[in-house]
Formats: structure tokens, C-alpha cells, sequence
């Protein structure tokens, strides 16, 4: 996985990478991307040593700029960081349009809470904070909806998009899986988006805390008409959302032939994206 680099209509996925930013910089480059128009940045730590040095190193690559949004779980993988990147190609004509959405981050991080690229909003992975930084809610359901209704809803509304557009979510769940899908289910009800749902070992967010991070991808309302659900699958512009599942041939047969453009094997959860433009 690592190094594979995709490009995807107006998108490039860069999977795999290491934490050397000269090395995301010269791969995006290549694909004809930049480090500007990068919408989204997943990070897995083998410790969390390993988390403060490579922060310094993002933040100074990105600067003058803040960071894309970004999630960062420590999975204890082989590699020190293990970097994946979603980014708009130049000949796309996208620009980053940073917003805070009422989000706050650690200030040592430098990231992004939210941002707008082309017709989609990115949201970095949320944790259950509340307004000064400290986490609000014990438990992976508590958790699971306090983060839904206070960080996800109000962050989206104020980008210009709402919880039915979203198009795909990822959740690192750290505690009981059957607590976070009923409320998870209890906040979405039928039209579940298409979600990666990750068990991983306790801790492993950057607040030790914390049991639930939570990161979303979702259409602008202007741009709600593109939108096309099959079942759990979402379809916009040739991108296509679905599920993770236990074995990559699931995946596959919910992706209906498109494109595999990122691949996330966690061992045990495997996390495709399509496209079929």
C-alpha cells in the first residue's frame, strides 16, 4: 500500500505515504496536485512518540497555510506514520476555503477543523470536546452522540451542508462497537451514510480520554441533486462511498466495478473507495 498514488477526476489519493513531507509534496506534485489543495490528511502512529515530531514536521510544510483537517489514531503499525492523503488536482480550479465551523483543535496541531473544496465539505476527526477542549461525554454511545450533535451537525450547517449530505464517515471506536451503531443508528435512522467503522485497542486518540473519533465527508447543498444512494453506497461525481467491511471482496461488490482508488486494510476492517467517472 504504501506509495500507491490514484488520480480520480478532479482528486488524487496518495495512500501510504510515510511522514516525510518532501516525499507527500514530490507524489502530489507528480500526479499534479500540491500540498495547497490537499482536503484531507488520515494519519496512523505506530506510538504516540512518534505524534509530536511529526505534527511539527506537517505544520511547518503546510505554513504559511493551516493543515487540511485531519485524523490522526495511533494503531501501532510497522512504519512510524503512516500517511494518507486526499487532494483536488490542479486542473480541477478548486480552492481551500479553511473554516472553523465552531470547532476547536489543539492549538499545537495547526490543522483545519473544516474546510470546503470544490462541492464538498472535509471535517477532521472529532473527538467529544467541548467548547474549552476537554472531553464532554463518557462512554462510546455518550460519546458517539455528543459528537454527532455538537461537533458534527453545527460544524456542516455552518459550511453550507447538513447530516443528510453526508457521504462518508469514518469512526475509530475504541470500546463496545454495539453501543456507538445504536447511536449511531439512533441519530440517522434509516439513511445510515456509508461508514468505516474501526474497533482499535485503548488508547488511541491524542486525548487518551477519549473512546470515539469520528471524521466526515460531505456534499454542499447547492450540490445535493449529484447525489446518488444505492443503498448504503454513495455516488457524487464519479467518487463512490460505501461501507468497510471484514473481507475486501465485499467491498468490491458494493463498489459495482468502480475504480479502487484508496484502500485502508486495518486487519480485520477493510475501508475501499471507488470511482467510476
Amino acid at each position: 500500500m504504501r506509495g500507491l498514488i490514484e488520480r480520480a477526476g478532479n482528486w488524487v489519493f496518495a495512500n501510504g505515504l510515510s511522514g516525510d513531507f518532501e516525499e507527500v509534496k514530490r507524489a502530489l506534485e507528480r500526479a499534479g496536485s500540491s500540498l495547497s489543495l490537499v482536503a484531507r490528511l488520515d494519519q496512523y502512529y505506530a506510538d504516540f512518540d512518534h505524534v509530536s515530531p511529526y505534527q511539527a514536521a506537517r505544520k511547518a510544510a503546510f505554513a504559511p497555510q493551516e493543515v487540511a483537517p485531519s485524523t490522526s489514531v495511533v494503531l501501532s503499525r510497522g512504519q512510524k506514520v503512516e500517511v494518507h492523503v486526499m487532494a483536488a488536482t490542479t486542473a480541477s480550479g478548486y480552492r481551500a476555503e479553511r473554516m472553523s465551523g465552531g470547532l476547536n483543535r489543539p492549538e499545537t496541531s495547526g490543522y483545519s477543523p473544516c474546510l470546503r473544496m470544490g462541492d464538498m465539505v472535509f471535517m477532521a476527526g472529532q473527538l467529544a470536546r467541548d467548547a474549552s477542549g476537554k472531553i464532554a461525554a463518557r462512554g462510546v454511545a455518550e460519546e458517539t452522540d455528543y459528537i454527532l450533535r455538537n461537533r458534527v451537525v453545527p460544524a456542516l450547517e455552518a459550511a453550507g451542508s447538513a447530516a443528510d449530505l453526508v457521504l462518508k464517515a469514518q469512526a475509530y471506536v475504541t470500546g463496545d462497537i454495539a453501543d456507538f451503531r445504536r447511536a449511531w443508528s439512533g441519530f440517522f435512522g434509516a439513511d445510515l451514510p456509508p461508514t468505516a467503522l474501526v474497533p482499535v485497542p485503548h488508547p488511541a486518540f491524542l486525548s487518551r480520554e477519549a473512546t470515539v473519533e469520528i471524521n466526515i465527508i460531505a456534499a454542499h447543498a447547492w450540490a445535493r441533486s449529484r447525489i446518488r444512494r444505492t443503498g448504503k453506497t454513495r455516488r457524487f461525481d464519479g467518487l463512490v462511498f460505501t461501507d468497510s467491511a471484514e473481507r475486501r471482496e465485499h467491498v468490491d461488490a458494493a463498489l459495482a466495478g468502480a475504480r479502487k482508488v484508496r484502500i485502508l486494510d486495518f486487519g480485520g476492517v477493510v475501508d475501499v473507495w471507488g470511482y467510476a467517472g
